[in-house]
């Protein structure tokens, strides 16, 4: 029996891990904007079994700590999770696919609220870009 994925989960399946996907998230062909502290890339996908995949970045070069890091991962896999349902509907009514990157760009550690709220915006600039499209 097949388990329907609920929207307010983020599952395995989700989460971006193939290299020749992320190769193309960071290449020039992908679309790449700022929301506060938090740099979004996106793009298009055209093999994927899922509406969007996930990367969330936390470059060490910027968070020394994994403690800090995990917890900011987290906080960021908690506002995808909270807030990709409209985005997903509307990519699915669009039969369209998508690879998204968030990365973390400051040198100290917001509160999972903020975080929460950046995730939230970069993911209404997506989904007015992907209206624009349709």
């Amino acid at each position: 029996m097949k388990r329907i994925n609920q929207s307010n989960t983020f599952p395995k399946s989700q989460k971006l891990t193939a290299r020749k996907d992320i190769h193309a998230l960071f290449s020039k062909s992908a679309k790449s904007f700022h929301v506060d502290c938090m740099q979004v890339r996106w793009i298009q996908a055209f093999e994927s079994k899922e509406q969007s995949k996930y990367l969330l970045v936390v470059p060490k070069r910027k968070i020394g700590k994994a403690v800090v890091r995990n917890y900011l991962k987290r906080c960021m896999r908690e506002g995808v999770r909270k807030n990709k349902a409209s985005l997903e509907i509307l990519l699915q009514n669009n039969n369209e696919h998508l690879h998204i990157a968030l990365i973390y760009q400051k040198n100290y550690p917001l509160q999972s609220n903020e975080i929460e709220q950046m995730v939230e915006k970069g993911f209404k600039h997506i989904w007015n870009e992907m209206a624009k499209i349709a």
